[in-house]
Formats: structure tokens, C-alpha cells, sequence
């Protein structure tokens, strides 16, 4: 699903809020995002990690207890802004080809997705589970098998 410029800043502001009594002044300035990610995500990655370092130190814990948590913490949201990043933008309209998309509730956003066959899947389970759950592994199979079947018979 396409995102905007205020998506990523809520992501940022959710990831900042989730470290209690951080500090540590305004978090890195979002405004216009860059073309490039790379330097806003460097920041981001060291913004959050000093904000989580300086709340763990403040519990009284030391260098051998928090490197671990503060790096997997910085890591999580930053790979999770990253890719709203790069979700950023209009798609394009044109035809894609055939999308499968699995879900167990959520609509088939029609609006967003560029002309093309559209399969949803209906699998029962949480979103946490999703791509592990067997149906959807077994069905992922199919989809490709009949995409690479049909470019065969095209080619």
C-alpha cells in the first residue's frame, strides 16, 4: 500500500514514543523526506539508538546488558521505515501483470493497485503468521507455478 511523508513521521513519532523518558531533545527532523533515505535513516537509526541507550542506562543497566536490545531496536524500526519508504509515491497505473495478495479480512484495495488480474487469498490467521501459515505457502506455490507456466507458453 502506497504511503505518504506522514506515514513515515508517524512510524518515527510511534518508534520515539515507545522509549519513556528518553529525552534527548526533538527527534531527527523529518519535513521533506530526501530522495535519497540513506543519511535520514543513518540519523534515525542513531537517534532511536541513543534514545534507547540513555533510557536503559537510566534503569541502571550497563554496556553488556543494553548493546543487544538497543541495536535490535533501532534495527526493527528503521528496516520498518525503510520500507515505508520506499513505499512512498503514486504507483503506477499501468497494467503489472498478475498480483496475488493474502489477507484474512482486509479489502482487496482496488483503488491503489495498478490495472492488472487481481487474486486474494483468504487465509485464516493473524498477520504476525500470515506468510508462515501452510495454506498460504501451498498457494503462493500455485500462483507462481501458473504464472511461469503461462510465460512459458507465451514465450
Amino acid at each position: 500500500m502506497p504511503t505518504t511523508d506522514e506515514d513515515v513521521a508517524r512510524a518515527y513519532a510511534n518508534a520515539v514514543a515507545q522509549v519513556p523518558g528518553s529525552g534527548g531533545g526533538p527527534p531527527v527532523p523529518i519535513g521533506e523526506l530526501p530522495a535519497e533515505p540513506e543519511p535520514f535513516l543513518k540519523a534515525v537509526r542513531e537517534d532511536l539508538a541513543r534514545r534507547a541507550e540513555t533510557a536503559l542506562r537510566a534503569q541502571g543497566l550497563g554496556d553488556g546488558v543494553i548493546a543487544e536490545p538497543v541495536a535490535h531496536f533501532a534495527r526493527q524500526h528503521v528496516s520498518y521505515l525503510a520500507y515505508l519508504l520506499a513505499a512512498r509515491g503514486a504507483l503506477p497505473r499501468r497494467p503489472s501483470g498478475r498480483c496475488c495478495r493474502f489477507s484474512r479480512d482486509h479489502p482487496d484495495h482496488r483503488d491503489w493497485l495498478p490495472e492488472g488480474e487481481l487474486t486474494t487469498v483468504r487465509v485464516d490467521s493473524d498477520r504476525a503468521g500470515l506468510t508462515a501459515h501452510e495454506s498460504t505457502r501451498n498457494d503462493v506455490v500455485a500462483f507462481l507455478s501458473a504464472t511461469t507456466t503461462t510465460r512459458r507458453q507465451h514465450a
